[in-house]
């Protein structure tokens, strides 16, 4: 994860942001097929709990970076790629023990 955050120039905030989107934008619908949906700003800012403001400010960076794009329904993950390395790094730091500290 931290290759990614140095490689694109983030914050841990902009990479909870990408990972909701992506969390939202892939969720699977009942017939177990994969559903793409745009999310708009609203939405991500409800699911995280954070302002709306904050959530537009991070989107229009991640848009800058190409990672996602908006579209006139809302904003999508664009580099798959890069959101699927992230949720396996988290994945794996979720899985690590953690870290004793004095």
């Amino acid at each position: 994860m931290v290759s990614i955050k140095s490689k694109y120039d983030i914050d841990i905030v902009d990479v909870v942001v990408f990972l909701v989107l992506g969390v939202l934008n892939f969720e699977k619908s009942s017939s177990s097929l994969l559903n793409v949906q745009p999310m708009t700003i609203s939405s991500v800012s409800e699911f995280i709990g954070i302002p709306k403001e904050t959530v537009r400010r991070k989107l229009g960076l991640l848009e800058q970076k190409s990672l996602i794009s908006k579209t006139n329904y809302g904003f999508l993950v664009k580099d798959i790629a890069v959101w699927r390395q992230l949720v396996e790094s988290s994945a794996s730091s979720a899985d690590a023990p953690a870290e004793k500290r004095p």
